[in-house]
């Protein structure tokens, strides 16, 4: 396995990580009297605050980008975080995945006969997602689920926002929900992030994108645009004497914040 954390100027890949499990918070803020608990809601479904308990196993040379980080090199943050999981799954983050600040319209069947909680109407060019992290040479797919005349639109910018060049569109063939997807198989070389539109649709749902050369099965975004890295700790356990590397263990945490 492998991820990626930094800013859209440059996100470093870091190496090995054996583990790496995801936990999110609830939702809800508890009271309990003797014979009654009551459920309040404390923030919105696309929540912000996730973590992420890392263990790694590797060379000192595969280790040497997150003990940076851990140790200020890269500045203070907050950071891009990418695992390997959502750059195959969705490298969106919830919230974008979900349309969450652009959704005006209800729950809707997707083109698999799967559901989606929420959707986009109207038809007008919108933007689905802006500053996604990509990395420069590398495929990008980006899918919907969409019915009507639906255009979407990637753009690749640059780390000020400007043009990259390289923009690909594609249209729906035929006008009932389905799935759509726009295929850039070379991310220009001064792209950093891609901005998604899309504009014709009667009804838009599911937005994705993946580092890959084709869509996967939809999944809720897994990427994170603001986190830090916590509570780091290293052992070594091995020294390779032909390579003069060392093997390390290493755990941290790594959190979103804001």
């Amino acid at each position: 396995m492998t991820g990626w954390i930094g800013t859209p100027a440059k996100m470093h890949e870091f190496l090995w990580p054996v583990s790496l499990k995801e936990g999110i918070p609830t939702r809800y803020s508890i009271q309990q009297a003797a014979a009654k608990s009551w459920a309040f809601v404390t923030s919105p479904p696309a929540t912000r605050n996730r973590e992420w308990s890392v263990e790694l196993d590797g060379t000192n040379a595969d280790s040497a980008v997150i003990r940076s980080f851990l140790y200020g090199a890269y500045g203070p943050g907050p950071f891009h975080f990418i695992s390997e999981a959502a750059s195959l799954t969705n490298a969106l983050t919830p919230a974008q995945s979900l349309l969450s600040g652009v959704s005006n319209g209800g729950a809707v069947a997707t083109a698999d006969g799967g559901h989606s909680p929420a959707s986009l109407v109207g038809g007008g060019l919108t933007v689905l997602a802006d500053k996604v992290p990509v990395l420069p040479g590398a495929p990008v797919t980006v899918s919907v689920d969409a019915s009507g005349a639906t255009e979407l639109i990637i753009q690749p910018r640059t780390v000020t926002g400007a043009n990259a060049g390289g923009a690909k569109s594609v249209r729906a063939a035929g006008d009932l929900m389905q799935r759509i997807h726009a295929f850039i198989p070379s991310m220009p070389a001064t792209a950093r992030t891609i901005t998604i539109s899309a504009q014709g649709f009667n009804q838009l749902a599911c937005p994705q994108v993946v580092w890959a050369e084709r869509p996967s099965p939809w999944d809720v975004g897994g990427g994170a645009d603001s986190v830090i890295l916590l509570d780091g700790s290293s052992s070594f356990h091995n020294f390779e004497l032909y390579s003069r590397d060392f093997w390390r263990e290493m755990t941290l945490t790594i959190k979103e914040v804001g």
